[in-house]
């Protein structure tokens, strides 16, 4: 039986904050390349039937977990794949030559235990409600590590899904198995292990209401961004009060775009550490690594999706610069130093990042 369609991508009703948050937050940036230093984890959220929702990111959820700015977490994730489908993971796995021995008591009981939405989508783990948050702020997620629960992953491609929709006639699916270090798709074509978290959103707008995991928008959630590994931070803008954080869509790997709809979908355990900014919430989602500044835009129009990474790459030039660059300077830049690149292709929503060199500034 077809499952019924998701519900179309929100709509964001809410006011935006103007250039000039976008402009801050790339002098800050400029004082704290480094990346930053870890604290030892004080808290772990487990990816528990009691502690994970299934398909949707909810805006009035009881927080799984109440902490303080500045507090490192461990949160456990699991991958969708072997839940979401008709079969138990079970034998899901065992179809893809995985012993039952090597699956997690996890899966087997969102499985279980947590009610299926109609159409399917992502095991999210939270939310951290974040004292002290609320609408007008940002948090910093800094992720200071990423680990596999498993040494296996799953790509998987469907009909009608995908970037190229009309590719695949029927349903194509490949466990692929770690050394620790790269991912062998087939013999001789191996892929490395770079983890990270498909989705790091926190709760939408009350005008939004309940969204689905899939689409993402300016509150985060499925950006697919793989330069989220250990190293990174990502600002979001906060819509509610405590912030209302969750991780999932655990990837292993992946390629910008995720075409076929799918990276290497994985299980992991991420270290984060949370941090409010009081007054400071960007207008769309900001990353940062050590070496480069990724702000993003996101819209079902790609050519939009551009626009907006554009516009923020600009404006966080600007401020990154302090005072070295006007707005023209800063987007002769972008045309001259900086990539723009599509995030992902195939959820609803659009993603467009722009990768920044520090290296442009002596």
């Amino acid at each position: 039986m077809t499952p019924p369609p998701e519900p179309p991508p929100p709509r964001d009703t809410t006011a935006a904050p103007d250039a000039a948050a976008t402009r801050a937050l790339g002098r800050r940036l400029r004082h704290d390349s480094a990346s930053p230093a870890m604290a030892s984890p004080s808290t772990h959220v487990p990816s528990r039937p009691g502690s994970v929702v299934w398909g949707v990111i909810p805006n009035e959820r009881a927080a799984v977990v109440t902490v303080g700015s500045g507090t490192v977490l461990q949160i456990d994730t699991v991958s969708q794949q072997g839940i979401t489908t008709d079969a138990h993971p079970v034998a899901f796995f065992g179809a893809l030559g995985v012993p039952a021995e090597e699956i997690l008591d996890d899966v087997i009981a969102v499985f279980e235990e947590v009610e299926r939405p109609p159409w399917g989508g992502h095991v999210l783990t939270g939310p951290v409600h974040v004292e002290g948050a609320g609408p007008g702020d940002a948090l910093e997620v800094r992720i200071h590590a990423a680990q596999l629960r498993v040494e296996y992953g799953v790509n998987r491609g469907r009909p009608g899904s995908g970037v190229l929709a009309d590719l695949l006639e029927e349903e194509w699916v490949r466990l692929l198995r770690t050394d620790g270090e790269r991912f062998t798709l087939v013999d001789g074509v191996t892929v490395p292990q770079a983890p990270f978290p498909g989705i790091v959103a926190l709760a939408p707008p009350a005008a939004a209401g309940e969204v689905t995991s899939r689409p993402p928008g300016r509150w985060g959630g499925n950006l697919d961004l793989r330069e989220l590994t250990a190293g990174s931070r990502l600002f979001l803008p906060v819509h509610t009060a405590g912030a209302q954080l969750y991780l999932g869509d655990p990837h292993a790997a992946q390629g910008d775009g995720e075409v076929n709809g799918t990276a290497i979908e994985h299980s992991c355990t991420f270290t984060v550490e949370v941090l409010l900014h009081r007054g400071a919430a960007t207008r769309w989602p900001v990353a940062a690594t050590p070496t480069h500044l990724i702000p993003m835009g996101i819209d079902e129009d790609l050519d939009t999706a551009l626009e907006i990474a554009v516009a923020e790459a600009v404006q966080l030039l600007v401020g990154y610069g302090r005072g070295a660059l006007g707005v023209a300077d800063a987007y002769a830049l972008c045309s001259i130093g900086v990539d723009f690149a599509v995030t992902e292709a195939v959820n609803a929503t659009k993603v467009v990042h722009a990768r920044i060199p520090r290296s442009l500034f002596a």
